[in-house]
């Protein structure tokens, strides 16, 4: 076979993995996923699929996943748990494929992007939809939409957009109506404690969507949450929690955007980063 991947290749390739220090919590699954991964991109490589068309396949299996548990009927449920598990293996696929051919690219990047803020908001309502076609307790519904709307990550895109636009205008920080912006001397992150790290961690995908799948099978297998809570699944308790805790932590990370001058702070990072690279390539270009 033309271009065969032998999976020893593949397995031995240093980049295949994208992994980020203190990215195990049990909830995501990453140990189990990129085990699975290792196959199923091996498949994929060899029958040809780019890295673009697992993305947009990975699109596709959450917002159909969406529907199916929104359907009050078992198995059509059970479908779209699968489809959920589907839909991010296919998302680690899609960056193993890209880093092994080289394709990795910022569009493909946007793609991906896509995917997470058009699957997270679905798997909500989704969740919630089915919810409520078994309970009819419609407020459900509300608490979905907060959840959805405010994993958007609204507070980055917002911050992004104002960068970019500054950057594209051409703009300064350095107009005497501005007011004047310091870097700090070092830097001021704080390190968030474990359990809090554990915390924001559940409430981020796809532990959310992990805990949701189980909280389901429970409630439809068990019956655990109506004993618990009475006509109130665990699925129900889930959403409402998301429903608050997602919208109040995106407002403390607004407020400690704003309280820091972080926009600001950061566009000058990026300016100071863009202008050392015209330079060092101005460089180049001259000794060459």
């Amino acid at each position: 076979m033309k271009n065969y991947v032998s999976l020893s290749t593949l397995r031995s390739y240093p980049y295949r993995l994208n992994l980020k220090p203190g990215t195990y919590h049990w909830t995501r699954g990453r140990r189990l996923y990129r085990g699975i991964s290792l196959y199923m991109t091996w498949i994929c490589l060899n029958l040809g699929f780019s890295a673009n068309q697992i993305t947009v396949g990975q699109l596709i299996a959450g917002i159909v996943g969406a529907a199916a548990v929104a359907c009050p009927h078992l198995w059509i449920g059970l479908l779209g748990l699968f489809l959920f598990q589907l839909g991010y293996l296919l998302d680690n696929i899609d960056g193993e494929i890209a880093r092994y051919r080289r394709q990795v690219s910022l569009t493909g990047k946007y793609l991906d992007e896509v995917g997470h803020v058009t699957v997270v908001p679905l798997m909500y309502i989704g969740f919630a939809v089915g919810e409520f076609m078994r309970h009819g307790r419609w407020e459900i519904l509300l608490f979905a939409m907060l959840a959805g709307l405010f994993s958007l990550r609204l507070d980055l895109f917002a911050k992004s957009e104002v960068i970019l636009d500054f950057a594209r205008s051409g703009s300064n920080l350095k107009a005497d109506f501005y007011k004047e912006v310091r870097k700090p001397a070092m830097n001021t992150d704080v390190k968030k404690p474990r359990f809090v790290q554990v915390l924001f961690s559940i409430f981020a995908y796809p532990s959310n969507m992990n805990i949701l799948s189980i909280a389901w099978l429970l409630d439809h297998f068990t019956g655990m949450g109506m004993i618990v809570y009475g006509t109130a699944g665990l699925v129900y308790i889930l959403i409402v929690a998301n429903g608050v805790l997602i919208p109040l932590r995106r407002g403390i990370t607004i407020r400690s955007v704003v309280s820091s001058s972080q926009v600001e702070t950061d566009f000058l990072e990026l300016e100071e980063k863009i202008s050392t690279s015209i330079n060092s390539r101005r460089s180049n270009s001259t000794n060459s």
